[in-house]
This record gives C-alpha cells, sequence and structure tokens, in this order.
C-alpha cells in the first residue's frame, strides 16, 4: 500500500469517525432532554408526597389532641 493509498483510508476512517461522533452528540442531547423532563415529574411527585405526608401529620396530631 503506497502512501496515497494510506493516507485515503486515513481520511475515509477520520470522516466515519466524525460522522458517527456528531451521531452520539445529538443521541446524547436527546437523552439529556428526556432525563430533564423525567426529573421534572419526580419533583413535582415528591412535592405531592410531601404535601401528602404534611397533611396526614396534621391530622394525626389534630386527632391526638383532640382526645
Amino acid at each position: 500500500m503506497d502512501m496515497e493509498q494510506r493516507v485515503g483510508a486515513l481520511e475515509v476512517a477520520v470522516a466515519r469517525h466524525e460522522e458517527r461522533l456528531e451521531s452520539l452528540e445529538s443521541y446524547q442531547k436527546k437523552q439529556n432532554g428526556s432525563i430533564q423532563r423525567i426529573e421534572s415529574k419526580i419533583d413535582k411527585l415528591y412535592f405531592w408526597l410531601f404535601g401528602i405526608c404534611g397533611g396526614l401529620i396534621l391530622d394525626l396530631s389534630l386527632r391526638l389532641v383532640g382526645r
């Protein structure tokens, strides 16, 4: 294999690597967006759970005081 063929093969390999890297980066951006949406939903669930727990504690304490 002479020098021109080796350089050509390397150029093709580098181009393929760049293409795959761009594909991975776009996939990573999509995944990050999905993770942020899921994180937002979990935060809302925590809010509701803490609210319910607070309500239950308040109800229990009022029932105990009323006895």
